[in-house]
């Protein structure tokens, strides 16, 4: 019924067609991709660099906190000084697993105002945009009534970026230079995220 050279002719016939279906699809999808980069997948899973960590942690704000030190990358996204008594630790949230660029805003929306609740406890308030930050800074912080302990601040930056800023101190005078050095701390994550 069917001779050889005919069977031939139509597989060959059919795995062209095939195969010029595949490519022109995969064209279609690279020319889509490059069309439509609004709605390409936003990961925020790039780590910091020693460079960032530098930049994270001005020296200008470490002085203002009494702490003389290098900060190093201690993780992923994470920078710090620990010195003991005197530590800072600067790191950046990852906001998203997926999705696309447009749901970025609505999600570190979302994370601040979570990590601002976790910041809430017994001993101290919660203060939203605080003066001491300077004006238009986005952020919640938590910082000892007397300047020493455990201070948190929780910045979400112009470019949607979710920064999480602690310093311990236990030997400020006043709260007022602690204050400035969050203040520097922050201005700095607003530059490097």
């Amino acid at each position: 019924m069917w001779d050889a050279e005919g069977v031939n002719l139509f597989a060959v016939a059919a795995v062209g067609v095939v195969l010029g279906a595949a490519a022109s699809g995969v064209a279609m999808a690279l020319v889509e991709e490059r069309a439509d980069t609004t709605t390409s997948t936003a990961v925020l899973s790039e780590d910091m660099s020693a460079r960032q960590c530098a930049i994270a942690v001005p020296p200008e704000a470490m002085q203002t906190l009494g702490i003389l030190a290098q900060p190093g990358l201690t993780g992923r996204n994470e920078c710090e000084v620990a010195l003991g008594s005197r530590d800072i630790l600067v790191s950046r949230r990852p906001l998203l697993s997926g999705g696309s660029a447009a749901d970025l805003p609505v999600a570190a929306r979302q994370a601040f105002e979570i990590a601002c609740g976790l910041l809430a406890d017994d001993t101290s308030e919660v203060e939203r945009s605080p003066g001491w930050l300077g004006r238009g800074s986005r952020a919640c912080a938590r910082t000892p009534a007397d300047g020493t302990g455990i201070s948190e601040v929780v910045l979400l930056t112009n470019a949607h970026s979710l920064v999480e800023i602690r310093v311990l101190q236990l030997d400020l005078p006043d709260v007022e230079p602690l204050h400035e050095g969050l203040a520097g701390l922050v201005a700095a994550a607003e530059v490097v995220w």
